[in-house]
Order: C-alpha cells, then structure tokens, then sequence
C-alpha cells in the first residue's frame, strides 16, 4: 500500500506554529460551565489566568492554565464562590 503523501514534504516549523498557536488560543478560552455546561458563560482572561462565572448555576471558578510549579497539571480549577 503506498502512502497517502508519498513525495509531499512537510515544514515542521510550519506545522510548529499552527500547532502552538492553537493550543494558545485554546487553552485560554471558555465557553461553557464547567459544572453544568450552560453557555455561554461570562469570562474574564488575566494571562493563564481565567476567572469564569455561571448566570445558569451561579458558579464562579477560578482556572489556571498550564501552573508553573505543576507541569504534568494542564489546568488547576478551584471554585471561589459558596455553593447553594
């Protein structure tokens, strides 16, 4: 069976780029409830930062991404509001 992309080359530095600039992108945006995925959600974006808040169950989260002290952690989530 031959190849799909036989005697196609690739620029890795190319593919670099789309590939980081998509996990930068996405990893700072939020667009449902954690807790209940009602969207959308209102989200304030402060660095790797993201405080989240829900008008659905009134959740207001508090995420990190990518913290520096963990690095096998993709992000840390801790809920700054009482719940109901």
């Amino acid at each position: 069976m031959r190849a799909r992309n036989a005697g196609r080359t690739i620029n890795p530095g190319r593919v670099e780029k789309k590939t980081r600039a998509a996990a930068t992108t996405s990893s700072k945006t939020v667009r449902r409830c954690l807790l209940c995925g009602y969207k959308p959600v209102d989200a304030d974006v402060d660095g790797r930062f993201v405080t989240t808040s829900c008008p659905a169950c009134l959740a207001v989260l508090a995420i990190e991404f990518d913290p520096p002290d963990q690095p096998e952690v993709r992000a840390r989530i801790e809920r700054i509001n009482d719940p109901r």
